[in-house]
């Protein structure tokens, strides 16, 4: 269980690739339409992608999450 997640504001995402490089897990590849998507399971939610985003495109969401 974890208590924070990061997700893709795909309204936002501009797929630089700014937070894929920023990502220490690799649990950020930016899809075919140029949008970022996280892989849940290999992130570590760490925050070095959300620091990354020039455009803040990527937001911290709390709870209870598998």
């Amino acid at each position: 269980m974890r208590f924070v997640k990061y997700e893709v504001r795909r309204d936002l995402c501009r797929g630089c690739g700014d937070c894929e490089q920023a990502c220490p897990k690799g649990a950020i590849v930016v899809d075919e339409y140029g949008i970022a998507v996280i892989d849940q399971g290999l992130c570590d939610a760490c925050g070095d992608c959300s620091r990354a985003c020039r455009l803040r495109g990527i937001v911290k969401k709390a709870g209870l999450f598998r």
